[in-house]
């Protein structure tokens, strides 16, 4: 990646002791906001051995694991039917890998199962049948991601860390509605993004920027696509550099792929079949 678009600090992760003395307010208490409004949102837990969230999402991705499209108002009058349930895990079994949508449950992990489905199918039920939502109209939700520039930064959960006297992020949502903060963070410092994949850099995020810097191009170009790059088309790289997304540690520019032909795209990109129907990610 040129490193004409590195637009972030970075720094390595030292032990506490490596940053002497430290000013007064990184040991006063720490401060959040939140608010009730309606949100919608797919929420990610970031690999973070610090966190046990994080941690148990590094046993399937070192990069990023969704947690569920969030959901907190009801949107039609539709009842609860008896094989909503039955339905919801037909649909997701054999796509959750696709977004990381992984299960922790010991009771989902096993010689038959890698990470599905009883959390899947426990969110459709709290965010998606709850809300009036049947088993097809959820999995839309979750899998048909939309345009890009739609979604923003809604959700944000960080722990404040003395001995760095930044907050570190947990946990990522992109949607719709207002800025909801959790975890205790002390919003008066910078954020700083824990390393993914086999870095061992981190990125600060200033205080007073963090909607605009973590914005969902952000999160796609930075994690996803470096998890899955056969994802991403060559046309990011303009919307990388229109948008000013950040990257993390500059490394040599990888060679560019041969640009490739709607059929190929539609096996390795943001495609849902369906009935010889696809749903693409729109990236505008």
């Amino acid at each position: 990646m040129p490193s004409k678009v590195i637009l972030f600090i970075f720094l390595i992760i030292f032990s506490p002791e490596n940053y002497g003395i430290l000013p007064s307010d990184c040991t006063a208490a720490s401060t959040s906001s939140s608010t009730l409004s309606y949100r919608q949102s797919h929420d990610f837990i970031l690999p973070d051995v610090n966190e046990e969230l994080g941690r148990k999402c590094q046993r399937f991705s070192d990069y990023f694991c969704l947690m569920a499209v969030w959901l907190n108002t009801r949107l039609t009058n539709r009842e609860p039917q008896q094989d909503d349930a039955e339905q919801f895990r037909k649909l997701v079994e054999p796509n959750y890998k696709n977004l990381n949508w992984y299960s922790f449950r010991e009771n989902d992990i096993s010689s038959f199962s890698e990470g599905c489905c009883s959390h899947q199918v426990d969110s459709y039920i709290q965010y998606g049948q709850k809300n009036g939502l049947s088993p097809q109209e959820y999995y839309d939700k979750v899998f048909k991601i939309g345009r890009v520039t739609d979604k923003q930064l809604v959700f944000l959960k960080a722990r404040w860390v003395p001995s760095l006297c930044m907050n570190v992020i947990n946990q990522v949502g992109f949607g719709y509605g207002s800025l909801k903060i959790i975890g205790n963070p002390k919003l008066s410092r910078n954020f700083i993004v824990p390393p993914v994949g086999n870095e061992d850099l981190m990125m600060v995020v200033p205080k007073n920027q963090v909607k605009d810097t973590l914005s969902f191009s952000w999160f796609l170009v930075n994690l996803v696509c470096r998890e899955k790059p056969h994802w991403c088309p060559e046309e990011w790289l303009a919307l990388q550099t229109a948008k000013q997304v950040a990257v993390f540690p500059a490394e040599p520019a990888p060679e560019r792929r041969p640009r490739r032909n709607l059929a190929e795209m539609e096996l390795e990109t943001w495609f849902i079949k369906e009935n010889n129907e696809s749903a693409q990610l729109i990236v505008v």
